[in-house]
């Protein structure tokens, strides 16, 4: 050990230089480097959190904005037409907004780290409920569109089965009462009596299905398709009458008579009878 003072070599145990006097103790005191001041670590800074929530709602009124349209799109399908409603418009300009803002925003998300795979994770969910969205309001558009035509056809057929029945009756209570004159009307009422079967046709098979899908409204139902059945057999009655009109047509007047009272009148007498059993 050496004195700090004098540099002479001291021995181990010495308390003071033998050359200078200066105490050991003292030296090693001095001779310590002084601690360093203490270091605080600085503030952590609160970085801005990437745009998470926006996008998200980006992505979902992307979503429900498309969910719109398509349930325009299925519906008009389904009732083979094409209308478009103001709802499918706003939509629409809406969904380009959505589309114009997720990538710029999706961009501010991939500028910071992702250490964890939120992002993917966030947009592989947003995709998913998107896409939901835009398969239920399909499939909701296309049904309620098939049910709007099935009704639609319905009431359609049930208004045209009163306009043709109606212009057959008017026919008839305005015809002469007499044989040739009946001749004529039944030629001029074959096409609508055509008509009148086939729609009554067509109403025979789609009432057993508004039926099934509209259990709340049996019992009016049941009475439409008793009038229809009623109907059919009046249309089949009513092509007879026209069969036999067109038969006797050329006839004398004599045996025209004979033939209306052995083959028209029993015709005649089955529909007034249909008529009293539907009362």
């Amino acid at each position: 050990m050496l004195c700090l003072r004098c540099a002479t070599e001291l021995p181990t145990e010495a308390a003071v230089c033998g050359m200078c006097g200066a105490a050991v103790e003292q030296q090693l005191t001095l001779a310590l480097p002084p601690l360093p001041p203490e270091t605080t670590s600085p503030a952590p800074v609160d970085l801005p959190q990437p745009p998470y929530a926006v996008f998200v709602s980006l992505a979902l009124g992307l979503g429900l904005c498309l969910a719109v349209v398509a349930f325009n799109v299925s519906h008009n399908l389904a009732q083979e037409e094409w209308r478009v409603s103001a709802w499918s418009l706003a939509a629409s300009l809406f969904a380009v907004v959505c589309m114009l803002l997720m990538p710029r925003t999706w961009n501010r998300i991939e500028s910071r780290s992702d250490e964890h795979g939120r992002d993917k994770k966030i947009l592989r969910r947003s995709a998913i409920f998107a896409l939901l969205f835009i398969v239920i309001a399909s499939l909701v558009g296309a049904k309620i569109g098939m049910d709007g035509r099935e009704i639609g056809q319905l009431i359609y057929d049930l208004h045209e089965m009163s306009r043709i029945s109606k212009r057959i009756s008017r026919a008839r209570n305005q015809v002469e009462r007499n044989v040739p004159a009946h001749i004529a009307m039944y030629k001029e009422l074959e096409p609508d009596v055509d008509a009148f079967g086939a729609v009554l046709e067509k109403l025979d098979a789609e009432l057993p299905t508004y039926d099934d899908k509209f259990p709340n409204e049996h019992q009016q139902t049941l009475r439409t398709m008793n009038s229809v059945r009623i109907g059919l057999e009046r249309a089949k009655l009513l092509e007879q009458q026209i069969a036999v009109a067109r038969d006797i047509e050329n006839l004398d007047s004599a045996a025209r008579w004979q033939a209306w009272q052995e083959r028209m009148q029993p015709l005649l007498d089955a529909e007034t009878a249909l008529d009293k059993g539907s009362r």
